[in-house]
């Protein structure tokens, strides 16, 4: 019971942290995204970074040998924990635009930021929509910007790796796009899908081996799609396997 009141309280400090940033940082957060959202990124991260260690997770990256200097790419991910979006603008290294679901840009200040940011809205269960937000993203990728997809669609709801949406990969075989897998592994345990606990942790994010979709046809997105999740999931299977002494 003690520790239940512990972590109800810890949770309810968290969530007071949270809205303070946004209350106090959403302003100027909106109006440096509205002047140039590259210019924007390092107070993107400073905001997510400070928001993040208040409430106790520490944000650790591996694998970025694995991001060339000045490459384009096609980020891809999993979608453990509604904090995502916080920790990749962390962790990726450069400026990039998400498709992320078209509710989440109804959330106050966090709507109008994302927004004026440029990422894309989708909607999961309107087909002509989401095809029409693939496309935007294909615009917006030939225009040199890269893209950060989800291709889950929705926050795991209990921690595993849930099966991919073609869109992103139908993105990456149109532009020759090279995929830079992701791996986010503890924050499904700071913050789970369906609840309003938040708890202090490390999570860590992986830069797989990329993989390039030049010469890729439609034929083949089904192999290109089961490459990249397996290089997703990789470190999560490492984590889950237990050490092997010695």
């Amino acid at each position: 019971m003690e520790m239940g009141l512990i972590s109800a309280v810890f949770s309810l400090y968290g969530w007071i942290v949270w809205i303070f940033h946004l209350v106090v940082a959403g302003p100027l957060l909106l109006l440096a995204v509205s002047l140039s959202p590259p210019k924007a990124f390092g107070l993107i991260k400073l905001f997510c970074r400070s928001a993040l260690a208040f409430t106790g997770i520490r944000v650790h990256v591996k694998g970025l040998e694995n991001v060339a200097p000045g490459q384009q790419y096609l980020f891809m991910g999993n979608h453990p924990s509604m904090l995502d979006p916080f920790i990749l603008a962390i962790a990726v290294p450069r400026f990039a635009v998400g498709i992320e679901k078209a509710a989440n840009f109804k959330i106050p200040i966090y709507g109008a930021i994302v927004t004026r940011w440029g990422n894309i809205p989708i909607h999961k269960d309107d087909p002509v929509r989401s095809r029409e937000a693939i496309a935007t993203a294909i615009d917006r990728f030939r225009q040199g910007v890269s893209i950060v997809i989800l291709p889950e669609g929705t926050r795991s709801k209990d921690g595993h790796l849930g099966p991919f949406k073609k869109g992103g990969f139908h993105l990456a075989i149109d532009t020759g796009a090279t995929i830079l897998p992701i791996t986010i592994l503890g924050a499904y345990e700071v913050f789970r899908t369906g609840g309003w606990r938040i708890r202090p942790g490390r999570v860590e994010v992986v830069f797989g081996e990329p993989l390039s979709a030049v010469g890729q046809t439609r034929e083949e997105l089904d192999d290109l799609l089961e490459a990249t999740r397996s290089r997703i999931e990789a470190p999560i299977l490492e984590a889950a396997s237990p050490a092997v002494s010695a």
